[in-house]
């Protein structure tokens, strides 16, 4: 039997571990914890929106959707945001996750400002507009000796396995002639980048988040 299915479990499309490791995975816009942080959402607050370099015109290629929280918050910031996912799972969680977003009176206006492309990032996205920075997470996994990563990003790891390369994501928004890239990072994590370097880096406690500048193309 395979370790993991999808169906629905309180409403909600949910990715169910089989085997009892790990609590089922749903996408939830309108969940406590993110309806906190929208409340007290600023520049200040959010090291994502300064990663982003975002004023409220700007329009977001987030090149690892993830669960879509990133671009939630963004689009809560008001961006337009274009998500794309290559996991097709992934991409049905965040679908009905949207679809219940835009359901509700609350979030139904960051919704429509999120546009859900399934497909591989390093091919690129159509956007209705040029894109004004690129956010690449490539959810890097938790060190042993370290804390353990939250429990949805344990089941995420364990069921897509590594993700997609920073480097290879970011040499395509480069190629994109993206402006402004910003990379996710755990903090401890030294690696160099082969093809470009970063201008500088916003740090937090765990993570930080190296950014990237370019000429628009």
């Amino acid at each position: 039997m395979s370790q993991y299915r999808i169906e629905k479990i309180d409403g909600r499309l949910s990715l169910v571990d089989c085997w009892g490791d790990f609590s089922p995975l749903a996408v939830d816009f309108g969940s406590a914890a993110m309806r906190y942080r929208l409340e007290h959402l600023s520049v200040k607050n959010e090291m994502l929106i300064k990663a982003a370099g975002a004023t409220r015109s700007f329009t977001v290629f987030d090149m690892t959707a993830g669960l879509g929280k990133d671009a939630f918050v963004l689009a809560a910031f008001g961006c337009e945001v274009y998500l794309k996912e290559r996991s097709t799972v992934l991409f049905l969680l965040i679908k009905d996750g949207l679809d219940r977003a835009r359901q509700d009176p609350d979030l139904q206006s960051i919704a429509a400002r999120m546009h859900l492309v399934l497909g591989d990032s390093c091919q690129g996205c159509q956007g209705l507009k040029p894109f004004d920075v690129a956010m690449i997470d490539p959810m890097f996994p938790a060190k042993k000796k370290s804390a353990l990563a939250s429990g949805e990003m344990q089941i995420l790891q364990s069921y897509i396995g590594e993700n997609l390369s920073p480097e290879m994501l970011l040499v395509a928004a480069f190629g994109m002639g993206i402006p402004r890239i910003a990379v996710k990072r755990s903090l401890r994590d030294t690696s160099a980048y082969s093809e470009h370097s970063p201008v500088y880096a916003l740090k937090g406690r765990s993570s930080r988040f190296d950014i990237f500048v370019q000429q628009r193309v």
